[in-house]
């Protein structure tokens, strides 16, 4: 157990990075149709410690009416010792629109096109903010002709709360060998309206 804690406190460390939608993007955040895809790294295998690449915050537009904070890359773990479990750092998702409330949905979630392991397994995204904790939706296997709802009124930013934040991480089981260790690479893709007051 205390391996475990040590890759999700490394996992937590290197991943402090955030992206705001609307700036140039990151290489490894891409913008398909308006929408941004971040890149969700797994590992399945023995314990060791895993350290993502460094990743470039760009600078952040002011006049914008959707003005939202992502990570700019997502990671999670399903460790032998563990049973197989799937676990990941908190991530947040900061709605940071001075004028505009947003709703947040999951428009896809897929293997992504380099990655060529067999996905044995189950990944669910659970928000973990008080007010959200029963929210879990399956990310893989999941189908998306529609768009899976994550909040439907994010608040914009004040000084005064932190409800402008949602927070969220990856769980699951792998339910494959361990024989040898694997890099699963996901895209995600999320959509963000407007709120109209």
């Amino acid at each position: 157990m205390k391996k475990l804690m040590a890759i999700l406190v490394a996992l937590s460390v290197a991943l402090s990075g955030s992206y705001t939608v609307l700036a140039s993007a990151p290489e490894n955040v891409t913008t398909v149709n308006g929408r941004e895809v971040i890149p969700v790294y797994g590992y399945v295998g023995s314990d060791k410690h895993v350290i993502p690449p460094d990743v470039d915050v760009p600078e952040i537009p002011s006049d914008v009416e959707i003005y939202v904070e992502i990570p700019v890359q997502i990671m999670f773990a399903a460790i032998e010792s563990a049973g197989g479990v799937v676990v990941s750092p908190v991530f947040t998702i900061r709605n940071l629109s001075e004028k505009n409330d947003v709703k947040v949905e999951i428009e896809n979630f897929e293997q992504n096109a380099n990655s060529a392991v067999d996905v044995d397994g189950k990944l669910t995204l659970m928000l973990t903010n008080p007010a959200y904790e029963s929210v879990v939706s399956e990310l893989f296997p999941g189908e998306y002709q529609t768009k899976k709802l994550l909040v439907e009124n994010l608040p914009r930013y004040t000084e005064e709360s932190n409800a402008h934040e949602l927070e969220f991480r990856i769980g699951g089981h792998w339910s494959g060998s361990f024989a040898e260790e694997l890099q699963p690479v996901f895209d995600m893709t999320l959509m963000f309206s407007a709120i109209a007051d």
